[in-house]
């Protein structure tokens, strides 16, 4: 369907160097269980980054962003985005909050807590192109991708 553009937006880099993490707000992310869709579970505060515009239609930044976003679940999701497919995708973000990931987020973490650790729930994939913070960004959800994750990396 229409809906299913991007349906594997993900992709993997290796870096020369270790990222620092000394002055890392969040430090260490860890990777989900694959196939944990129990994760995030629905009203989850999770965190997105991003090197994107601060405001609809504004320029992107050289400060990585964040910002605040609720996990929703794929029944919410389906009001939002009725043609999207939501086996390897997520949401988060709420309706008329005016705050989401924008151009220029795309592929930034969505971090998630989960027992006082952080876990990369998501990848940002896209959101509305003309109201990004009135509705719900879409994001890889990479607990659908782990195995993937751990055969090209070893």
């Amino acid at each position: 369907g229409s809906g299913d553009h991007w349906k594997h937006d993900i992709a993997l880099l290796k870096l020369k160097e270790e990222v620092p993490l000394t002055e890392a707000e969040v430090g260490q992310v860890h990777l989900p269980a694959q196939g944990d869709s129990d994760y995030p579970r629905s009203g989850d505060m999770c965190l997105a980054m991003g090197w994107g515009c601060k405001k609809h239609g504004g320029s992107v930044t050289d400060i990585a962003q964040k910002v605040e976003l609720m996990a929703l679940s794929d029944t919410m999701c389906r009001i939002f985005w009725n043609k999207v497919s939501f086996e390897t995708r997520l949401c988060a973000g709420e309706a008329d909050k005016d705050k989401g990931v924008c151009s220029g987020d795309s592929g930034g973490p969505l971090m998630c807590k989960k027992n006082d650790r952080w876990y990369q729930a998501g990848i940002t994939s896209f959101a509305a192109s003309e109201y990004p913070g009135k509705f719900p960004g879409v994001f890889t959800r990479v607990s659908s991708y782990i195995n993937w994750i751990e055969q090209n990396t070893k």
